[in-house]
């Protein structure tokens, strides 16, 4: 599925459940955002979703659902300038038994109640996303059982909290109050800039945490 606009407000994209992709490709960088109020879900699969270079904030809420995902937004060759200040959920299971939000319809709309069947949501254990942001997150990323392997490639100065599993995060500055969990597991938080006003909690495990710069804030590991 290809998407050349916007998602404006109160916009929801069901992809099903099988295998998936994604792709958000305006025609220039105005025509590639996610207004807050926009909904993408992806439900069950091995899923992949790009959001192409664009100057302004992607303020939607992205549920990846079960499976091995793939996140893509930004541009490798184009100044680190998108921002994620919406919510991107890898399958985390937050609510109770669910992680969707009221938004999130399970049957269709057309009277005869019958069920959407995308029941599963949420990672098992053996799920690995992949997640990689050319820019900044002033918003939220929640992982759950699975593997993620986060990548933001300029400034962390909103939430990151992935759950228990082997988990990777790699950010350049991490500061402005930021939270990072990373839950328990071995895991490894690397820090390409620097790190202030900031708590990063690596719960129980053998974690690595690197800062190539300085670091001040509070950082809590537990064994």
């Amino acid at each position: 599925m290809v998407i050349r606009g916007n998602m404006l407000t109160n916009t929801r994209v069901y992809a099903g459940e099988g295998n998936d992709t994604f792709t958000m490709d305006g025609m220039n960088t105005a025509l590639r955002s996610m207004y807050a109020g926009s909904y993408l879900f992806m439900e069950s699969g091995n899923d992949t979703v790009t959001i192409k270079r664009t100057g302004v904030t992607n303020a939607g809420q992205i549920y990846l659902g079960s499976g091995s995902d793939t996140f893509t937004q930004g541009d490798a060759n184009d100044q680190n300038n998108t921002e994620l200040s919406g919510l991107l959920d890898l399958g985390s299971g937050t609510q109770d038994k669910s992680n969707m939000p009221n938004e999130y319809l399970s049957v269709y709309q057309d009277g005869s109640n019958l069920s959407l069947g995308n029941d599963n949501n949420i990672d098992a254990v053996t799920d690995v996303n992949t997640v990689t942001i050319y820019g900044s997150v002033s918003g939220e990323i929640l992982g759950g059982y699975g593997s993620d392997n986060i990548t933001i490639t300029k400034n962390l100065t909103g939430n990151v909290s992935v759950g228990d599993n082997t988990d990777t995060l790699t950010a350049g500055w991490i500061y402005g109050g930021a939270t990072v969990s990373m839950g328990d597991g071995n895991d490894t938080v690397t820090v390409t800039e620097g790190a202030y006003n900031t708590t990063i909690s690596l719960g129980a495990g053998d974690d690595v945490f690197d800062a190539t710069a300085g670091v001040m804030g509070i950082l809590l590991a537990r064994h």
